[in-house]
């Protein structure tokens, strides 16, 4: 009953509604799996201060920690670095605006 080769969107939520509902099912069950598998790791595992263990294992999670801050420190550069004095904005606001050709 379907009218110049298109489906009702009914028939087409009809189709579908297996399909995203073995979706929900898989997404669920490996959520839970995933949970179960980091509860299970958390409670076998023994904790640790950040610098307890041996050197070169504390040098490494602290290069691992640098590694991860390196964007934010470099964020945070652009911004302190590109701060110039008012008489230097109003030159190139000057040059600019005197050019005269423009874009």
């Amino acid at each position: 009953a379907a009218q110049g080769g298109y489906e009702s969107t009914a028939a087409r939520l009809g189709m579908a509604q297996p399909r995203l509902v073995l979706t929900l099912l898989v997404v669920t069950l490996l959520c839970l799996v995933i949970g179960a598998d980091a509860k299970v790791k958390k409670a076998a595992k023994i904790k640790e201060g950040f610098f307890d263990g041996e050197w070169s294992d504390v040098a490494w999670r602290g290069a691992k920690v640098a590694m991860a801050l390196s964007p934010v420190a470099a964020i945070v550069y652009c911004f302190l670095s590109g701060v110039e004095s008012k008489e230097e904005e109003d030159m190139k606001r000057h040059k600019k605006n005197d050019s005269g050709g423009g874009c």
